[in-house]
Formats: structure tokens, C-alpha cells, sequence
């Protein structure tokens, strides 16, 4: 036995895990077939029409099952095959096996198979549901749990990034909001500015000046006033920006004491 183990490369903890695999299939396979028929049957004492369709539906399915035991009375899948494949052949005969000539014949290559290759007789009558998960959970191969550390690794990145993404889009939407308010500020800043422009410019504010002059008994000065403040007004955004007195660029003219001695003298 020794030997043919080890000509076939299959160790204890494989043969093990293979044995299990099994008695999961043979749970699983009967539990699907009792169902299937429990579907069946309850469809007929309702309505014929449903029954029917569920056995159109059953049938196809039957045919899909038959397609997929074909390979196992092939020596080049055996070669290939690893213990999920095993389990999920075995699981699908055992499913049809009642129904299907094929599926029935399928269950026993694999039988056969087993014993020849791996010296296991496959044993149904004792799979107790709990005991084989609690089994598979003992002995589960160390790299479905590395993958399953792995994927846990992935969620968690996928997770980390998702949340940096969203932190970036945030920060970019506060970035615009204190753009368009710094705009909105700055909009309302030129309409004061522009407001207090045409205040300070106002046909009125002259007319009202030169009114309070003329009133004191000053007409002429009133609108030498009036014309003086159109031409030389300052706005108030430009009594702001300056207030340093600017000087004239204009060389000043020096005095002619001749010509002030001619009119004294005339």
C-alpha cells in the first residue's frame, strides 16, 4: 500500500483531505437530490403546467451533469485531477445516480478509481454533517488559507484606498468652495467700490455743495466750486490706493525780478 501511495505521490494528509472531500459530496449530493424531488412533487399537486416546466428545467440539468462525468472514465483526468475535482465528480453522480443511467455508471469508475489509486472505499453511511465540516475546518490545506489571508489583505487595501479617495475628493470640493467664495467676496468688494465711485460722483453731491454755498451768499464762488470739483475729485477707492501727495514732475519756473520791477514800475 506503502508503495503505491508513493508511486502515485498521494501522502496521508492528501488521502485524508480526499476522504473528506467525499463524505461532504455525499452529504451534499443526497441533500440535493431529496430537495430536487421534494420540488417536484409539490409542483404536481399545485399545477401540472409548473410541474412540467420543472422538469424541462431538471432535465437540462441532468444533461449538463452527464457532460461534465464524461471525463472520469478517462486514465489522463485521474492524472491530472486534484481533490476538489475528485469531490466535485463524485458529488455530481452521487446527485444523479437515481435518475440517470450515466451518472450511476460515472459513480462507479470513480469508485473504482479510488480504490485502485488511493486504497479508499467510500464510505457514506457514517458522514455525519457536523463531523465533516468540523473535519475540513481541522484539516484545511494551508494554502487556501494564505489565500484567504491574502484576499482579507485585498479587501483591506481596496477598503484603505477607497477612503484616501474619497478624503482627496473631499479636500478638492472644500479647495473650490473657498475659491468660488473667495470670488464672490471679491465681486462684492468691486460692486462697493464701483458704488461708492458713483456716490462720490453724484450730479446730486454737486448740486447739493454748491446749493449750501450760495445759500451762505457766495453764487460765484458756489460754481467756481461746482467746476473745480468735477475736474479735480478725487473717487474715494483713489483717496485709498494714495496717500502720499504726488509731485508735480513739471520743473517749477524760476521768478523774473525784471519783469516784476517793470509792473511795479509802470
Amino acid at each position: 500500500m506503502a508503495e503505491q501511495q508513493e508511486s502515485d505521490g498521494v501522502t496521508d494528509e492528501a488521502q485524508g483531505n480526499l476522504r473528506m472531500g467525499l463524505m461532504t459530496a455525499a452529504q451534499l449530493a443526497r441533500s440535493a437530490s431529496l430537495r430536487r424531488r421534494s420540488t417536484l412533487e409539490q409542483a404536481t399537486r399545485r399545477d401540472l403546467d409548473e410541474a412540467r416546466q420543472i422538469q424541462a428545467r431538471l432535465d437540462v440539468d441532468r444533461m449538463t451533469a452527464r457532460a461534465e462525468l464524461a471525463p472520469v472514465h478517462e486514465a489522463s483526468w485521474w492524472e491530472q485531477a486534484e481533490t476538489r475535482d475528485v469531490a466535485r465528480a463524485y458529488e455530481t453522480a452521487v446527485t444523479w445516480r437515481d435518475e440517470d443511467e450515466a451518472a450511476r455508471a460515472a459513480e462507479g469508475r470513480i469508485r473504482h478509481e479510488l480504490r485502485e489509486r488511493y486504497q479508499i472505499e467510500v464510505n457514506e453511511t457514517g458522514a455525519d454533517p457536523a463531523t465533516v465540516r468540523d473535519a475540513l475546518a481541522r484539516n484545511r490545506a494551508p494554502g487556501q488559507e494564505a489565500a484567504g489571508e491574502r484576499e482579507n489583505a485585498r479587501r483591506d487595501r481596496d477598503a484603505t484606498l477607497g477612503l484616501v479617495a474619497e478624503s482627496e475628493i473631499l479636500e478638492y470640493e472644500i479647495d473650490r468652495e473657498d475659491e468660488r467664495g473667495q470670488a464672490e467676496r471679491f465681486d462684492e468688494a468691486l460692486a462697493l467700490e464701483e458704488d461708492a465711485n458713483r456716490i462720490w460722483d453724484s450730479a446730486a453731491r454737486r448740486e447739493e455743495h454748491a446749493e449750501r454755498i450760495s445759500q451762505a451768499g457766495e453764487p460765484e464762488a458756489a460754481a467756481a466750486w461746482k467746476q473745480a470739483d468735477v475736474d479735480q475729485a478725487r473717487s474715494p477707492s483713489e483717496a485709498v490706493r494714495s496717500t502720499r501727495p504726488k509731485q508735480s514732475l513739471r520743473p517749477k519756473t524760476k521768478t523774473r525780478p525784471n519783469r516784476a520791477i517793470e509792473r511795479g514800475g509802470r
